[in-house]
């Protein structure tokens, strides 16, 4: 489900994607937004084809604003082509209990004492399946 995001006003699109286990931000966009990432020159990225991509580093505390709600999260940098950020597992597991339809393009949880809901936008391209994420290998630290 892909989601229209805010890092540093910036207008950005995320796909949420529960296939990759962690989080990625496109290299390319670090300069620009202002973020520096720690280098981590060994890691490598696994994608679905099989491919292991090269990641640049880790940026932590990223400041991420979706719908008026505030995220710290920290993002591998690797080179991504349809999508600005992905966030997978490591960014979903900390809502909770997901109510997820994907046929919909709708998601609700919690969060305190709200109830968040949030609609996906529609692609032409469809969801990028060769750029999706599953592993990182190397030590992050």
């Amino acid at each position: 489900m892909l989601l229209p995001v805010t890092i540093h006003d910036h207008n950005l699109i995320a796909l949420l994607d529960s296939g990759s286990t962690t989080n990625f931000i496109g290299a390319d966009l670090l300069p620009r937004l202002g973020i520096t990432a720690d280098p981590r020159p060994s890691l490598r990225v696994l994608v679905a084809n099989g491919d292991r991509v090269p990641c640049q580093g880790i940026a932590r505390n990223v400041a991420l604003t979706i719908d008026k709600e505030a995220f710290d999260i920290g993002c591998y940098d690797i080179n991504l082509e349809e999508f600005d950020i992905i966030l997978g597992i490591e960014f979903l597991q900390t809502q909770g209990l997901v109510l997820w339809d994907f046929r919909a393009l709708h998601m609700s949880f919690s969060r305190g004492n709200r109830h968040i809901q949030w609609s996906g936008l529609r692609s032409r391209h469809g969801a990028g399946t060769d750029l999706v994420t599953h592993a990182v290998t190397g030590a992050p630290e």
